[in-house]
């Protein structure tokens, strides 16, 4: 069977182009590593998606799952991929597939510090994005790692709401843009620690405090905190791609307004392409319009 488009990864943006392609009559295919859901899975509580007052990750995605009722869902690792041909080839580790059209969805993981407590107090004050998870440190203490844009408007964000902000950067000066660091100068509930590393999460059920190391004194000092946000970049999933697609200094793929690589018939929707903002809601439009464009483009 030749599919009209096959889907790599199902979180919330491969969900979604596979739900809108089934409800434009094609045939789909939908390949999975490993679970459905991506990256949300590991939310305990959204409380930001339309709809839902609160629903953990984990049930949202199997909502979305329910929904695709006719289309082929498939699980396995992709080990190579042949994009070149008007019919590409996918080969799993269990099958091989054809399909006219391909969507890299395969998302980004955010980059993490490495300490042995980090897996285990995720979710109980170690969050990676403040969008997400913010609101629930109203009026309490919150710390924020970086010193790019990122960290930088997460700090801001984060000022709107809680009592105290920390802001750790390991350098003298910021990374960020100039207008938006002088923001972060002047906001009286940010305290900022240049020149400053974690080096240790404590706490055993949840998050108490972040210890610093000052980077030219080799000082320590232990910072109370309700939760501490993570933001030192991405890691865009696309090691398994073959040369040729398009990605940016940072390994985000790069697309066109219809969400097309430079390879013809083969997309990148989500977290894996380059984009401003990684939310669950921009993921899934990302889904919607690009079964659109596909559907634009069969039709010229």
């Amino acid at each position: 069977m030749i599919y009209d488009i096959a889907i790599i990864g199902a979180g919330p943006a491969g969900m979604t182009a596979a739900l809108y392609g089934m409800r434009a009559g094609m045939k789909v295919l939908l390949l999975e590593k490993a679970f459905p859901g991506g990256q949300m899975v590991s939310s305990n509580y959204v409380e930001n998606y339309p709809g839902f007052v609160g629903i953990s990750g984990a049930e949202l995605a199997m909502n979305m799952k329910k929904q695709l009722t006719e289309i082929t869902y498939k699980t396995g690792e992709i080990l190579s991929l042949n994009l070149s041909e008007s019919v590409k080839i996918l080969r799993s580790s269990k099958e091989e597939f054809q399909a006219k059209n391909v969507i890299i969805a395969t998302g980004a993981n955010p980059r993490k510090l490495g300490f042995p407590n980090e897996e285990r107090l995720t979710g109980r004050g170690v969050s990676y994005c403040a969008t997400c998870d913010g609101a629930f440190y109203r009026g309490k203490t919150a710390t924020v790692i970086g010193g790019g844009n990122t960290a930088l408007d997460d700090a801001l964000y984060l000022a709107n709401f809680c009592e105290c902000v920390n802001l750790v950067h390991r350098r003298s000066e910021f990374r960020g843009d100039a207008t938006t660091v002088e923001k972060v100068k002047e906001n009286e509930k940010i305290h900022i620690y240049t020149e400053h590393i974690p080096i240790e999460f404590v706490g055993e059920d949840v998050l108490t405090d972040i210890v610093l190391k000052n980077t030219n004194t080799n000082e320590t000092v232990s910072i109370p905190t309700d939760g501490v946000f993570i933001a030192i970049g991405y890691q865009p999933n696309v090691s398994f791609l073959p040369d040729g697609i398009l990605k940016n200094e940072t390994n985000e793929i790069i697309t066109d307004k219809d969400l097309m690589t430079n390879l013809d018939n083969v997309y990148a929707i989500g977290d894996v392409r380059r984009k401003e903002l990684r939310q669950i809601v921009t993921a899934c439009s990302d889904g919607a319009e690009v079964i659109s464009a596909i559907r634009r483009k069969v039709n010229v």
